[in-house]
């Protein structure tokens, strides 16, 4: 298929899990379909090159179109017309803050210029670009996750009114904007079966919605080599929580396992170290760092060298949905993990003797108390993970799944009709 791939911005440099999951489902599509990317690209990004060229790499084809900053007055009329969009009209922030004209025009241009069988929306954040397809070609939307759920479930764990408010906000507002988008599109992909069941409900039934397994490749080499071939060392007495700390889930997990898990590990193991690993950290979580026993490193060019350092992976979530790439990610390293159950939803293929499965601190705590007292233990759970991984969320495995996926997407592409 002639595949028009459309992304809100670069999947390059890989520092969050969308970047690394839309990057290896690109470099997957490019391995038998015709792909083009197009993504918007700041006019006042000084260095852009080596992340277009590492993308360049992944495709036949990219596209950039260049989009402009705005004025102080542009922006105090841009804040209040997206203030009146998110409260009275119900358009998600993520939406009103991505869309661009300039984009919106290129793809009108390219929508209409028959090079393309197949115009693919790489999220929901750029499914505010759907009304600006002008041709009769395929329209998908995804692989997403269920954003009304993750607004849902962050208004239930926000610490105060004013927060939960705001999250009530975002869930009114992705109740009614996630399923329209979804009924617009041809097709819809997901994440999770989780996702697709409930935001199949809410729209009133989509036929041509799937489930896109998810594939994180670290031998590819944009990612860069680990340095050795054996795992370094770990650090005694470790633990390490990896995640985007622009996600409030993220926070919260962090927040949740500093005061209601950490207390009972350091009762155990007075020398305990944490290392909070992840972009974007707010005030809330820099302010855990602690000589000696909290660090909060902040961005970091490539978070496997910390993972493989660290003697323990925990995930304590409490909100959020979809599939864990931090999950996928420790598997793929041989970590020893604990985690809540939440920490696995998504997952296709779960081996409940590769983690510690907890749903409580006490019992959390306990588990990383006897991880950290016994290395033959870590090292066993951490080759179950590794090799759950191997068997069933490796780059190769899942490429031919992903595939398989766009098979069907295929033959619907070239006898319209055919599929429901």
């Amino acid at each position: 298929m002639r595949l028009l791939l459309v992304h809100h911005r670069l999947p390059y440099p890989l520092h969050s899990g969308m970047d690394k999951l839309r990057y290896n489902l690109i470099k997957t599509l490019n391995l038998v379909h015709d792909v083009t990317l197009i993504v918007p690209v700041p006019e006042t990004d000084p260095s852009p090159g080596e992340a277009i060229d590492r993308v360049k790499g992944i495709c036949r084809e990219l596209i950039t179109v260049p989009v402009n900053g705005f004025s102080s007055q542009k922006v105090r009329l841009s804040s209040l017309k997206r203030w009146f969009s998110f409260v009275i009209l119900r358009v998600p922030f993520y939406i009103s803050d991505n869309y661009r004209e300039a984009m919106a025009d290129r793809l009108r241009q390219l929508s209409v210029s028959g090079r393309f069988d197949v115009i693919h929306f790489l999220s929901n954040v750029t499914g505010s670009y759907l009304p600006d397809v002008g041709s009769e070609a395929m329209t998908v939307l995804g692989p997403m996750d269920d954003t009304v759920e993750s607004a849902w479930s962050n208004a239930r764990v926000a610490p105060s009114p004013r927060e939960k408010l705001a999250w009530w906000l975002h869930y009114r507002a992705r109740r009614k904007y996630q399923p329209a988008m979804c009924r617009r599109a041809g097709w819809t992909y997901f994440h999770s079966d989780e996702d697709l069941r409930r935001i199949d409900r809410l729209s009133g039934g989509l036929p041509n919605a799937r489930v896109l397994p998810v594939a994180l490749d670290h031998d590819d080499e944009a990612y860069g080599p680990l340095s050795g071939t054996n795992p370094p060392e770990q650090e005694p007495n470790s633990v390490i929580f990896v995640g985007g700390l622009g996600s409030y889930f993220n926070v919260d997990a962090v927040l949740h396992f500093h005061k209601d898990i950490l207390p009972r590990i350091h009762a155990g193991v007075p020398a305990v170290k944490v290392y909070i690993v992840g972009q974007n950290p707010p005030d809330a979580v820099k302010q855990l760092a602690e000589p000696g026993r909290v660090v909060v490193t902040g961005t970091v060019p490539d978070v496997r060298p910390y993972i493989r350092h660290a003697a323990v992976y925990v995930i304590p979530l409490r909100a959020g949905t979809g599939v864990k790439t931090k999950t996928v990610e420790a598997m793929s390293l041989g970590k020893a993990i604990v985690t809540t159950p939440l920490g696995l939803a998504g997952l296709w293929d779960v081996d409940n003797t590769a983690f510690r499965v907890c749903s409580d601190p006490r019992s959390f705590a306990d588990a990383v108390v006897t991880l950290l007292a016994d290395r033959g233990l870590r090292t066993d759970l951490g080759n179950r993970a590794r090799a759950l991984w191997e068997k069933s969320y490796a780059f190769d495995v899942v490429a031919q799944r992903t595939l398989r996926v766009y098979s069907e997407l295929e033959r619907h592409v070239a006898a319209p009709g055919t599929l429901p």
